[in-house]
C-alpha cells in the first residue's frame, strides 16, 4: 500500500509500477496539484 500526500502518491514511478503503463505528472500551473498524462 503507497500511503502520502497526492504529491507523495501521484509520481510517474509508482503510476507506471501499479498501472504497467506510461505516465507522466506535472504540477498544474494554477491549483498547484499533481496533473497526471499518459505517455
Amino acid at each position: 500500500c503507497i500511503t502520502g500526500t497526492a504529491e507523495c502518491v501521484l509520481t510517474a514511478e509508482n503510476l507506471n509500477r501499479i498501472y504497467n503503463a506510461g505516465f507522466g505528472v506535472f504540477t498544474h500551473p494554477v491549483y498547484g496539484c499533481p496533473q497526471v498524462y499518459t505517455l
